[in-house]
């Protein structure tokens, strides 16, 4: 694969991971708990491998909203897998 297809398909899959963000609403479900904030790859507009890193900054952590959102998320038709890692 050259150079430019490495570029094609990483734009290929920022505009999948954007549409991913937007049909789950995604950033509003967590601003129900905090800020969250877009990061990795998908921030950087160099997407490797078809994952969305999402950090929620919050005052009152809360493993149980977090994996409340999860099982939400999860639910939806079409969603593969979620991870949770709290820092």
């Amino acid at each position: 694969m050259s150079g430019s297809d490495y570029l094609v398909r990483a734009e290929q899959r920022l505009d999948a991971a954007h549409q991913v963000l937007e049909d789950l609403d995604l950033l509003a479900r967590w601003r129900r708990y905090g800020d969250p904030v877009t990061c990795g790859s998908v921030a950087y507009g160099l997407v490797v491998e078809p994952d969305i890193d999402v950090e929620v900054f919050t005052d009152v952590p809360s493993i149980d909203a977090a994996f409340g959102l999860l099982h939400e998320v999860a639910k939806v038709p079409g969603v593969v897998r979620c991870a949770f890692t709290p820092n």
